[in-house]
Parts: C-alpha cells; sequence; structure tokens
C-alpha cells in the first residue's frame, strides 16, 4: 500500500511536491505543478462490492452506529455518499481535511467518534482495507479490527493489525453476532 490508499490529500500532495524537488524542480514551481497534477479524489468511481442498503440496514437493526473515516476531501466524501445513497445511514463522518484532525493511524479520530457518538471505545469495531486503518483501530483499544479484503490490503499486508478477514463487507453483521460481540448478542436472546 501507499501514500494514495492511505494519506490525506494533504499528505500526497506534500510527498509530490518533496519527490519533485529531490528531481531538481524549484519551490516555487512545484505548487502549481501539485495543484494542477494531484487532484482531490474523483466521486463516482468507487464501486460497492456488497449492497451497501441492505449491510446498513441490517447494522441499524442491530443498533449498531456507523461512522465514516477517510483520508479523503469532505467534498469527494460527501459527493461519494449521496452517489451510493449512504449519507443518510452514517452517524458520524470525518474526513482527510476536516479541522483539528490528525489522520489515521493516529487513534484520534476513532477516539472523538466514539465520543460524540457515546461508544465505549472497548465496544467499537474498526472496519477497513488498509493497514493506517486498522492500526487506528488497535492503537485506540478498540473491540476488534477487522480487515475487508474487497480493498486494497490483502491477507499478508493486513495480519499484523487485524482481528478477522472479511471477503467484502456483506457478512460484517453476522460476524459480529455471532463472534465479536456475541456476549452481547447471546444475552439479548
Amino acid at each position: 500500500m501507499g501514500a494514495l490508499a492511505e494519506k490525506t490529500l494533504d499528505g500526497i500532495r506534500a510527498d509530490v511536491a518533496t519527490t519533485l524537488q529531490q528531481f531538481g524542480f524549484h519551490s516555487t514551481h512545484t505548487e502549481k505543478i501539485v495543484k494542477t497534477c494531484v487532484p482531490e479524489a474523483s466521486p463516482g468511481l468507487a464501486a460497492p462490492v456488497c449492497d451497501l442498503d441492505i449491510l446498513f440496514r441490517e447494522l441499524k437493526e442491530m443498533d449498531i452506529k456507523i461512522a465514516l473515516c477517510t483520508a479523503d476531501s469532505r467534498r469527494a466524501t460527501e459527493e461519494q455518499m449521496q452517489i451510493l445513497g449512504i449519507e443518510h445511514m452514517l452517524d458520524d463522518v470525518v474526513c482527510g481535511n476536516d479541522k483539528g484532525i490528525i489522520p489515521k493511524p493516529s487513534p484520534h479520530c476513532a477516539i472523538q467518534i466514539c465520543k460524540r457518538l457515546g461508544v465505549e471505545l472497548d465496544e467499537a469495531v474498526m472496519v477497513g482495507d488498509t493497514i493506517a486503518d486498522l492500526k487506528m483501530g488497535r492503537v485506540a483499544g478498540l473491540r476488534a479490527s477487522v480487515a475487508v479484503l474487497s480493498g486494497v490490503g490483502t491477507r499478508e499486508t493486513l495480519s499484523e493489525y487485524t482481528d478477522y478477514y472479511l471477503d467484502d463487507a456483506s457478512t460484517l453483521p453476522s460476524l459480529i453476532r455471532d463472534e465479536i460481540h456475541q456476549d452481547f448478542y447471546n444475552k439479548r436472546g
């Protein structure tokens, strides 16, 4: 994995500028090149690998709060959420260019999301496809970090930071019910 999958837009742009300067470009030129050649993420390019409406409805029926923490910009994220039709299902959204955030893999965003949603850290689950996603869950002390293998990460690259693997997110509700929060759902009957 690398910067495109894990860093914020500002982080990617800084890396590109540094590389250009290492190749002899003057800093006054690198800013213009970076702004032209490193645009925001293009909404509409992501395609769901499972039925998100069914997935999110199942999670909501289980009284699970859903948050999104992404390195993408707020504008691109909101456009993508609208295209996918999921914006009304999310309880919180944190983006890479939101003021005051410390990007993944820092636990900052996970801690802030849990605080805002009234969820204890040891009851929250991080689901992601990058090392930064899963490491954030681990460092924050979340109950579990779940690797989704339908994204950029592989079993090998994500193994150090994951507790569970899913081919795609469609089986997340049963994993939560039958494995991760088995104690809670068994008590409910």
